[in-house]
């Protein structure tokens, strides 16, 4: 990117967005598939005392044992396990409509989120597969939730893409080429 940025290719606000893209992903990456156990004795240790995750495939039915277990600490289940599942991909639903042209209607953003949350639980049931137990499990309640998220960074994209545009025609070039660059050009 850098390179591309030297040679004119890119201007610095796309390199901004492009940076930042790449370590929210690398982050997103962290939280959902990493550490992926390789230790042969961990793993067994794992098989032979049962205590690895059990995968999920009722809708809400995680959500709701969350709560019924919890119950004196409900605000902190929902913080950490049903708004963490949110956030986890918020961001991504912001990003969608400014890198890619197809994802400037909230339908087109609805399936991007299905199939990347989707992607995520099934990779991580492919992961699981391989290493003959659950180390991640997977949960229908996550792609519920992480879609959730998706669609609700896309509001926030839609409330706040004026305010960006008012930032970007503010420092942009005559041809608003950083607006065109980053797909806030159809909000104009």
């Amino acid at each position: 990117m850098y390179f591309r940025y030297r040679k004119r290719e890119t201007t610095f606000i796309q390199q901004i967005v492009y940076v930042s893209f790449f370590i929210y992903s690398v982050l997103v990456i962290s939280q959902t598939f990493l550490p992926i156990p390789i230790s042969k004795r961990y793993i067994q240790l794992i098989i032979e005392s049962d205590t690895a995750q059990k995968n999920n495939f009722i809708p809400f039915s995680d959500i709701y044992r969350l709560l019924e277990v919890n119950r004196n600490h409900i605000f902190d289940v929902i913080l950490k396990q049903i708004g963490g599942n949110i956030l986890l991909l918020l961001p991504f639903g912001f990003y969608a409509p400014i890198l890619w042209k197809r994802f400037n209607k909230i339908r087109s953003v609805l399936v991007l989120g299905f199939v990347v949350s989707t992607g995520i639980e099934l990779t991580q049931l492919l992961i699981s597969t391989i290493l003959g137990f659950t180390y991640r499990s997977f949960v229908v309640d996550d792609i519920i939730l992480n879609t959730t998220g998706v669609l609700l960074g896309y509001c926030l994209f839609k409330i706040v893409s004026p305010l960006l545009i008012n930032m970007i025609r503010s420092v942009d070039t005559p041809n608003n080429k950083n607006l065109k660059l980053l797909n806030l050009w159809r909000d104009l």
